[in-house]
């Protein structure tokens, strides 16, 4: 669990100057949880789809942009993390383009 909440808190530090509260460390533990199919997972596997299919980069970074932002507010993200919602499709296209590009992009 603990590989994507670091790249999301680290993010979130770098990007706002801050630490993140109480809500939103809990936040961000909910959305990276990999030990279940969470929000952020299902985006990953859903990148990997996008780039099995031969889409454009531009194209997949588009859908996953629309997709994180639907889900984080339909979750009730705080509207810090709400804000960050480009940057976290960033970090999840480059996990999926990272192991797609190592053959190992699989989704369980």
């Amino acid at each position: 669990m603990a590989y994507p909440y670091d790249l999301y808190e680290n993010m979130f530090i770098s990007e706002t100057g801050s630490v993140p509260t109480i809500e939103e460390k809990s936040y961000l533990k909910k959305f990276s949880n990999i030990s279940e199919l969470s929000s952020s997972k299902k985006t990953y596997c859903m990148a990997l789809y996008y780039l099995k299919r031969f889409l454009p980069l531009f194209v997949v970074k588009f859908l996953i942009n629309n997709r994180i932002k639907r889900i984080l507010i339909n979750e009730n993200a705080p509207n810090t993390i709400q804000k960050l919602y480009k940057e976290i499709a960033e970090i999840i296209i480059y996990s999926a383009i990272k192991n797609y590009a190592k053959g190992s992009g699989k989704c369980n």
